[in-house]
This record gives C-alpha cells, sequence and structure tokens, in this order.
C-alpha cells in the first residue's frame, strides 16, 4: 500500500500513475474540498502537456506573450504561440483527483496527517497501515518535519488579489526592481475582464499595497495568498520508504516559484521509481537537478540586481535578435536549453553573471 499525503495536483497526478500501474493507492487531503484554499497565481507553461492533456474545463486562458517592466518603465516584449495557460485551480485539481478515482484510488478528505510509527499512519480521524508514505503535503510538510526531512528550509510569501482590471487577455506582465526585494510583481489576465495581481516576497505587504496603488481605483473580488518555497539542492528527499515530492521537496523554478511543471515531472520520476524499484534521489539528479540548479542560479544572481542593473538588463534584451530568439528558443522552465544560444547572440549579456 502506498499513501500520500496532500491532493494537490502533485499528489493527485502521482497517485494516478501509480494505479494505473496496478498500485494499491491512498490519497489524503486535510481540507474538505480539492482544490481550497487557492494558493497559487495559476500560471503553467505549455510543457505541462507533456503529462496532462489541457481542457478547457480547467483553462481560463490562453497566454501567447510577456511583457517585462524595468524599473524606468521600459518594457521588454516578446510573444510567441501558446506560451502559457491560466488554470483554475479547484477545477484543475478535481480533474488529477478524478483521474486518480477512475483507477480506484481511494480518497480521504479532510484527514490532517499527524505522524508515521512503524508504518502506522496517524491522523486526526483515525490510523492506516502504509508501505510507502509520500508527502505531497506543500511547503510545510507534516510528512518532512515527521520523518525529520524539514532542515534547510526557506519559504517566500505570494500574495495576489482577483480584481476587474482592464487589461489584453493573452499577455502577461512581470514587474522587476528594488521595490520587489527577492522576487517581483505580476499582472495575470484570466479572462473576462478579471486579473490576478500580486508580489512575492520575504515581506510584502507594504510592497503589495504600494503595487495595487499602480491599478487604482481596483474593485477588488478575493485576496489569496500562500507560500512559495525555496529550493535548496541540499534538501533531502527520501529516507527509507518515505518520499516527499512537489513543493514538500522544494522542487520549484526559483526564478519564478512556479512549481507545477517540475512537480509533475518529479511526481512522473517518483512513480517510475517505485514501480521499478529504482533510487529516488539518484533519478532526480539525473533528470531534473540541472534544471533546479540553473534557475537558482539565475535567480541568486537577480537578487543582487539594483534598478539601474535591471534597467541595463532589460535594454539590452530589448533587440531584435533576442525577441526572435526567444520566440524560436526561449523555455520559461528550463533555461539551459537556450541560455547558451542566447549569450551567442549577445555577448554582453555574460556580464550579469559576474
Amino acid at each position: 500500500m502506498i499513501s500520500i499525503i496532500g491532493a494537490g495536483p502533485i499528489g493527485a497526478y502521482l497517485a494516478w500513475r501509480l494505479a494505473k500501474e496496478g498500485e494499491n493507492v491512498r490519497l489524503f487531503e486535510e481540507h474538505p474540498n480539492i482544490g481550497r484554499p487557492v494558493q497559487c497565481a495559476g500560471i503553467v507553461s505549455k510543457n505541462i502537456r507533456n503529462f496532462v492533456n489541457i481542457d478547457k474545463e480547467f483553462v481560463l486562458n490562453t497566454i501567447n506573450g510577456t511583457r517585462i517592466y524595468s524599473p524606468n518603465g521600459e518594457c521588454f516584449e516578446i510573444k510567441g504561440d501558446k506560451e502559457a495557460y491560466i488554470l483554475d485551480r479547484a477545477k484543475f485539481d478535481s480533474y488529477l483527483v478524478e483521474k486518480a478515482l477512475d483507477e480506484n484510488v481511494e480518497l480521504y478528505l479532510g484527514y490532517k496527517f499527524l505522524s508515521m510509527e512503524n508504518g502506522n499512519l496517524i491522523f486526526d480521524r483515525g490510523g492506516f497501515k502504509t508501505d510507502v508514505l509520500v508527502g505531497a503535503d506543500g511547503p510545510l510538510s507534516g510528512v518532512a518535519k515527521n520523518a525529520e526531512m524539514f532542515n534547510n528550509r526557506k519559504n517566500l510569501i505570494g500574495i495576489q488579489v482577483r480584481a476587474f482590471l482592464d487589461k489584453e487577455t493573452d499577455f502577461v506582465e512581470l514587474y522587476f526592481g528594488e521595490e520587489f526585494p527577492g522576487f517581483f510583481g505580476w499582472v495575470i489576465p484570466e479572462g473576462k475582464g478579471i486579473c490576478r495581481i500580486g508580489i512575492a516576497g520575504e515581506e510584502v505587504s507594504n510592497n503589495f499595497n504600494k503595487f495595487l496603488r499602480r491599478f487604482s481605483p481596483l474593485k477588488i473580488i478575493e485576496k489569496q495568498g500562500g507560500l512559495i518555497p525555496v529550493y535548496n539542492k541540499n534538501i533531502q528527499i527520501q529516507k527509507d520508504n518515505v518520499f516527499l515530492v512537489g513543493d514538500a521537496a522544494a522542487q520549484n523554478k526559483a526564478t519564478t516559484g512556479g512549481g507545477i511543471v517540475f512537480g509533475l515531472k518529479a511526481a512522473k520520476i517518483l512513480s517510475d521509481c517505485l514501480i521499478d524499484n529504482k533510487n529516488y534521489e539518484r533519478e532526480i539528479k539525473r533528470k531534473l537537478k540541472k534544471d533546479l540548479d540553473m534557475n537558482l542560479k539565475i535567480r541568486l544572481i537577480l537578487n543582487k540586481f539594483d534598478n539601474e542593473k535591471y534597467n541595463s538588463l532589460i535594454k539590452l534584451l530589448n533587440q531584435d535578435k533576442i525577441k526572435e530568439f526567444f520566440v524560436s528558443n526561449g523555455d520559461m522552465d528550463y533555461p539551459t536549453k537556450f541560455g547558451f544560444g542566447l549569450a551567442i547572440r549577445e555577448p554582453r549579456l555574460l556580464k550579469f553573471l559576474f
């Protein structure tokens, strides 16, 4: 029996893959409803198609371009073809859970994980026996804490509002500068005149209110927030028969904080390892670590930028040859695929590495 704690997209996808291969799987979720509360900006790259069929049931909008603003207001704009999707997270999570249920996964809602002792799972509503335990339970993973794998953790705070705002529906806007220490601001159109406006960082409340004033007056529909795990290559993700995946393992992009695509890839790797008795940590290092590390390196460089450097970078990027290269080769998840080619076309970009 394999028990998965957390019925978000990563846990549900893992449960579905394992059950489809004949494994007995239980899926536990501490909240009474799937996909609630929403703690995600809800934008995923086109790479999600490598794992999940895109269904209009959970896609609110399709994004074909990005506008990146420097502190002085200069805009670097790139436009491609189906660059990203804006998800209704509650419907997306439910879609994956339904796929798991179709493969006879046992679902338990409203079960808060407390501990595991000698193969006995203890919840606030009873206990179960298990052979394997997987923590897909987010940045504050109770599974990681119980298994003493929660060391070296750091989380950022993400906060956003859903509000009525008149913006082009096929462009995401990103804002960089000293106003957003450690991260950036965003405007994500989900359609029907509604946008998600937010920022992330270590301390966000004052900067968030200041950012919102750029778009005032705003008619706010709801406020959302959550933690964004900071990837750390030293985080332990496997201990005996206990495994961590997704945000519980901080397997997200340090550049943007996005965790769905990398989390789904990690879940696929873990399912293959459990079925074929392979070493999970070794397979993650072989198939995912390079891109996790590269995203972290880029983030550490950006964290040292002041407004002058951001202005200089956007100005350098704002060349036709660079825009054309991004359209043909850019990938918001895997910078290792195009970083070298970008440096060849504009060697002056290398100065930002130092």
